[in-house]
Parts: C-alpha cells; sequence; structure tokens
C-alpha cells in the first residue's frame, strides 16, 4: 500500500460504491420512480431487440433504425434518476471532503488527503466543488442531458454520441496525466489548485512547519529584546563618561600649577 497512486484509485472505487449505495437508497423513493414503469419497458424491449440481432434474426439495418428511437427514450426516461446521481456526486466529493479537511471516506481509509498545492494546507469548499465536477465528467452528463432535452430522436444520436466520445477521452487524458505527472496530479487538480498526499506526509510537513515558525517567531523576539536594551546601553555608557570627564576636570582643578622658575 506504500504507492500513493494505488491508493488514490481504491479510495475513489470505495467512494463511488458508496455514493452507488445512495444511489440505490434513492431509487427507492416514489418521487424517483415516476418514470420506472416505462423505463423498465423501454429496458425489455432493448435487450429483446438486441438478442434478436445477436442471433441473426434481424440485419444491422433493422436492429439501427429500431434501437436508436429505443435508446433515446430510455435515456429520457432516466434523465431524472441521471440528475439525482449527478447532485449526490457532487455533494459527496465536493463537501465531504471540505467538512474532514481534505478527506473523503475512501481517503480516510487509505490515509489521503486533498490539500492546496501552494502550502499543502485546506483548500476552500469552491475547489473541491470543481475538483468533483471535472473528476466525475459532470458536465459532459449536463451536456448529454441538454442534447434529450432540445433534440428529438432523429437527430440527437450522432450528438449524443460523440458527447459521450469526449467524455471518454477525457477520462483517458486525466489517467495519463496522473500517470507520467511526477507529483501524480491530474486534470481535475490542476484547475482546482490541489494535490493529494499522504496524511503521515502532511503530519510531517505540518511538524516542520511549526519548528520553522517558532524558530522565526523566537529570533523577532531576540531582535525586539536588543532593540530594546541597545539605547539603555548607550545612555549609561555616555553617563559614565561624562562622569569620567567631570572627574578629571575636577582633579585639574584641585592640581595647583607648578610656578616656572627662570635660570
Amino acid at each position: 500500500m506504500k504507492n500513493i497512486m494505488v491508493r488514490r484509485f481504491l479510495a475513489y472505487f470505495i467512494d463511488i460504491f458508496l455514493v452507488a449505495c445512495v444511489m440505490y437508497l434513492i431509487s427507492f423513493i416514489p418521487l424517483s420512480r415516476d418514470n420506472q414503469k416505462y423505463y423498465e419497458e423501454v429496458s425489455f424491449q432493448m435487450n429483446s431487440l438486441y438478442d434478436s440481432y445477436s442471433k441473426n434474426e434481424i440485419s444491422e439495418n433493422e436492429f439501427n433504425e429500431k434501437y436508436i428511437p429505443l435508446y433515446y427514450e430510455w435515456n429520457r426516461s432516466n434523465m431524472g434518476n441521471t440528475i439525482i446521481n449527478l447532485f449526490c456526486i457532487v455533494l459527496y466529493f465536493g463537501c465531504v471532503p471540505f467538512f474532514l479537511k481534505g478527506q473523503t471516506f475512501g481517503k480516510k481509509l487509505f490515509h489521503l488527503q486533498i490539500v492546496s498545492v501552494n502550502d499543502d494546507s485546506q483548500v476552500g469548499i469552491v475547489s473541491y466543488l470543481v475538483r468533483a465536477i471535472i473528476l466525475n465528467n459532470v458536465l459532459i452528463t449536463i451536456a448529454q442531458q441538454g442534447i434529450l432535452s432540445f433534440m428529438n430522436a432523429n437527430n440527437y444520436y450522432s450528438f449524443y454520441a460523440n458527447v459521450n466520445l469526449v467524455g471518454y477521452v477525457l477520462i483517458y487524458f486525466m489517467l495519463l496525466l496522473m500517470f507520467l505527472r511526477m507529483d501524480h496530479r491530474s486534470l481535475h487538480d490542476l484547475i482546482a489548485g490541489t494535490k493529494v498526499i499522504s496524511v503521515s506526509d502532511s503530519k510531517d510537513l505540518l511538524e516542520v512547519k511549526k519548528d520553522v515558525e517558532e524558530k522565526n517567531q523566537e529570533q523577532i523576539r531576540k531582535e525586539k529584546n536588543v532593540k530594546k536594551t541597545s539605547p539603555k546601553k548607550s545612555t549609561s555608557s555616555k553617563k559614565v563618561s561624562s562622569k569620567i570627564q567631570k572627574s578629571k576636570t575636577d582633579d585639574a582643578k584641585k592640581t595647583p600649577r607648578k610656578k616656572s622658575t627662570k635660570s
């Protein structure tokens, strides 16, 4: 478990599993099951159509002509659940780290922490939300829902498929960045200004910073003390020198001058 990359992937899978469990529970709420019956009917028709195509009972052209409208209706009937799922994902990956000081439940299990790239401090909730949106391709899913809402079954499929392709390209690009960069920061980290470190590393860094701050404060206190004491020393030295000078003049006055004798 020493490799931080392996720990990051395992932590993410645990987080996604937790979010999926929440989504599954929400699916039993009546409000999210308004189109459930129609969704199940369309799903059954799609499966039957695919079985017929796999058994060579229909041609590829017939399959495409029937499958694309069904796929359109299947996605439209599932829009409510998709929006709820997006909300759960953004809420979990955006808000949970904010309240757990840079950790999700998966990251806490594998001793990982999201911190600022500049000073390893906790970032604001906006950075966590931006990170969650980029990491989970939320913008791609929103674009797909927009296509389903404003386009009909005859025109939507090519746009929907292209947007879906862009989503997959982004996923592979983020994975590639994570593997190639020395600090393992991917696109979501670069945009949000964050990085993921081990909790032990963050503790060590905090201790080092604490020691440095204490030394700096001690140095500042010493400099202040020197400044306070230095004027006193100068005035005291002036007093001593003036006393010495005064004593010399007094001695000179007391000592009688010798009269010069002429030879």
